[in-house]
């Protein structure tokens, strides 16, 4: 079942008049039909569509149990470097080494496959290693397919050494997914409390990623705990919030004039 055919089921069950959903949505009739002829969704329209429908965005994709990792065989969605891509980025290969060595890892790397010779060397990597079920190069993605990632992912890991505004860390934390970085990269340091709300590892080292690594997909409840903590952070970035800040900013502006 796709996802729009799954928010018609949820409207018929709560006995919602498409009429009346529609208004619930701010959305015209065909529009709201052609809603549930779609297999993907914009994530801000499912957020608003789960509030309207008093449920979690999490249920209407399937097998979205498998991104709750109750045994460290799960999901880990790695994003690119700050090149865009997948690249010979020396942090990468640090992060190559690591998953070798956690062999129970079941890797996702997001990002853009800019250099087939870059693509068909992980391919050698990830064969030779035995990890062809376990790491997935998904390549260049739409941010509906990105959002689908995010649901079904438990650890979020950024490689970027240098990074202005780590953006994709607040995306991650809004879905509760606990996230890992280096502490060089700056943006990574504005948004990250260590160990609070994620984790920050030191002077990009491989054996303390790998430690965090292991212990984020061993310990559920210290997982969920440092994504919950990230998800009341990235709140502080919401649009009702950076909304707010500018209102306050202008009018403290407009008051002095």
């Amino acid at each position: 079942m796709h996802i729009g055919n799954k928010i018609k089921e949820e409207v018929s069950k709560r006995n919602i008049s498409v009429t009346d959903f529609a208004k619930l949505i701010n959305k015209s009739r065909p529009y709201t039909y052609s809603i549930f002829e779609k297999e993907n969704i914009d994530t801000e329209l499912l957020i608003q569509i789960s509030s309207v429908l008093n449920i979690s965005p999490t249920a209407f994709f399937e097998d979205i149990t498998t991104g709750v990792m109750q045994n460290g065989t799960k999901n880990i969605l790695v994003g690119r470097d700050n090149n865009g891509n997948i690249s010979t980025n020396e942090c990468q290969d640090r992060l190559e080494d690591a998953m070798i060595e956690i062999k129970h890892l079941k890797a996702v790397i997001e990002g853009k496959d800019k250099l087939l010779e870059e693509k068909e060397r992980l391919i050698k990597i990830i064969k030779e290693n035995g990890l062809n079920e376990k790491v997935i190069l998904h390549g260049y993605q739409n941010k509906e397919y990105i959002a689908k990632l995010m649901y079904q992912s438990s650890i979020y890991v950024m490689t970027s050494l240098t990074e202005s505004f780590g953006l994709v860390l607040i995306e991650a934390q809004s879905f509760g997914i606990p996230c890992i970085a280096y502490d060089c990269a700056q943006g990574a340091k504005e948004i990250i409390q260590s160990y609070k709300n994620g984790i920050l590892i030191e002077k990009h080292s491989q054996s303390q990623m790998v430690k965090e690594l292991e212990k984020l997909i061993s310990d559920y409840n210290y997982r969920k705990k440092i994504g919950e903590e990230g998800k009341k952070n990235a709140l502080k970035y919401s649009k009702e919030s950076v909304a707010t800040l500018w209102y306050d900013f202008i009018d403290s502006i407009t008051k002095k004039v």
